[in-house]
């Protein structure tokens, strides 16, 4: 389709924010997706003013994937769905932004995973990613469990499983733990030999760089480590509670988002697993839902 076509057209932005990333996509009615783009992290917790830059830098990339130029960022209709959004003073600040958008709609990432999850209709999402949270959407009723940010929250999540595996490897350093293959891992990996030096290498550490342990951790538990297999059963022991307070009461079905869903997964509770289903659609089609039902309104 040539781009004077698209210039007709009513298009939607979808975007999914995280701590890892921001996704985009260009939706039309009559074709789906158009056009999809990556940028860097986008969890508002974490400063909205980078959220907004890389919402800008994805949207830019994905217009210029049909030929787009940035100036058509004036007709998008956007829906938003970001980590952090759930604080108040998050949103309250993303709301200030002076959007490049025709009309947008900020929500929650969770929320724009439900949607996307169950295709706009009933159902509850666990996020396990670099963080973690869940959420269920039952009639006009949004309830939200966990989320309250890292170090303080997102017990299971990457970021969480990285930071308890530097922890129990400082104390394996000063022997108070004994060494397994999986905490001499970690060692190797920093190239340290004190633990005064692990402590300093990741002093200044983000969520998303502690995060980037998380497969090294599961690794080591399916091999059964059992320091990586105690971290691992801990947090998906907090998580399979998050779900089962969550789901309480209510007939609804449960999806998984998020890189680290399928890794742990196996670690969460059977009355938990029974009510798992495959998300339908992405959280960033979500967000295009979202974008669609908030404009109509």
């Amino acid at each position: 389709m040539s781009k004077d076509n698209y210039e007709n057209k009513q298009l939607y932005l979808g975007i999914d924010g995280g701590g890892s990333k921001c996704r985009a996509v260009l939706y039309s009615d009559d074709q789906g997706v158009i056009a999809e783009a990556v940028s860097g992290p986008a969890n508002a917790l974490r400063g909205v003013a980078l959220a907004q830059q890389h919402i800008v830098e994805a949207t830019d990339t994905a217009l210029s994937q049909i030929g787009l130029t940035p100036d058509f960022k004036s007709n998008l209709i956007a829906g938003i769905g970001l980590a952090g959004l759930n604080l108040e003073a998050c949103m309250s600040e993303m709301k200030q932004w002076a959007s490049p958008f025709k009309q947008t709609y900020y929500t929650t990432d969770l929320h724009i995973a439900c949607l996307g999850a169950h295709d706009g209709e009933d159902g509850a999402v666990m996020i396990i990613g670099t963080g973690s949270s869940a959420l269920v959407c039952q009639g006009n009723e949004l309830i939200e469990l966990g989320g309250h940010g890292f170090p303080v929250g997102d017990a299971g999540s990457g970021a969480w499983l990285g930071f308890k595996s530097i922890e129990l490897t400082l104390q394996v350093m000063e022997g108070l733990h004994v060494n397994t293959s999986f905490t001499q891992a970690i060692i190797e990996h920093y190239d340290v030999s004190q633990a005064i030096e692990l402590a300093q290498v990741v002093a200044r550490f983000t969520p998303t760089e502690f995060a980037k342990l998380a497969p090294l951790i599961i690794q080591h538990a399916t091999e059964n480590d059992k320091h990586a297999l105690s971290i691992v059963k801990a947090g998906a022991e907090y998580l399979s509670q998050l779900a089962s307070k969550l789901l309480e009461g209510r007939d609804v079905h449960l999806s998984l988002i998020g890189g680290l869903s399928p890794l742990v997964e196996r670690y969460l509770t059977p009355n938990v697993v029974t009510t798992l289903r495959p998300a339908k659609q992405p959280p960033e089609i979500g967000a295009v839902l979202f974008a669609k039902k908030s404009s109509a309104a």
